[in-house]
């Protein structure tokens, strides 16, 4: 429509409206796959490892600075690395073999692990209801 209106992009300069098609510039892409680990706990209503880790799914309200309790490491670093997103991402990143890190025991993940509490107040803040505290723990049974 804005082309055949406004052949010469005259109106509204600098709005974007032509946009990638919906099936490209995607999260995970095309080619996108978890390897496989054997795993201390059983996720039966998280379905699995990978399932609980994919349910971040980026809105950020781990970030927030006022109110709540929602990972108090974040809180005092405002480092990216140390919210429940930012560890979510390091440990999809690891399962899927990304950013070469050498599996869910990369130094890397570790470190991104570090500062998490284990206070839950992910599973209970977030809206997608991510436990951290659960994955950081299985992540632990792997270094042993």
């Amino acid at each position: 429509m804005k082309a055949i209106f406004d052949p010469k992009y005259l109106l509204n300069p600098g709005v974007i409206i032509d946009v990638p098609p919906m099936d490209q510039h995607l999260r995970y892409g095309a080619d996108y796959s978890d390897n496989t680990y054997d795993f201390v706990y059983k996720y039966r209503k998280d379905h699995s490892f990978g399932a609980l880790v994919h349910n971040c799914s980026g809105v950020g309200a781990c970030r927030n600075h006022v109110g709540g309790t929602m990972c108090p490491s974040f809180k005092a670093t405002s480092n990216e690395a140390d919210s429940t997103r930012g560890r979510a991402n390091a440990l999809r990143l690891a399962i899927s073999g990304q950013l070469g890190f050498d599996g869910l025991t990369d130094p890397k993940v570790l470190d991104t692990l570090d500062l998490c509490l284990s206070c839950k107040a992910c599973k209970s803040e977030c809206p997608s209801n991510v436990d951290m505290a659960k994955l950081k723990s299985e992540v632990l049974q792997k270094k042993i």
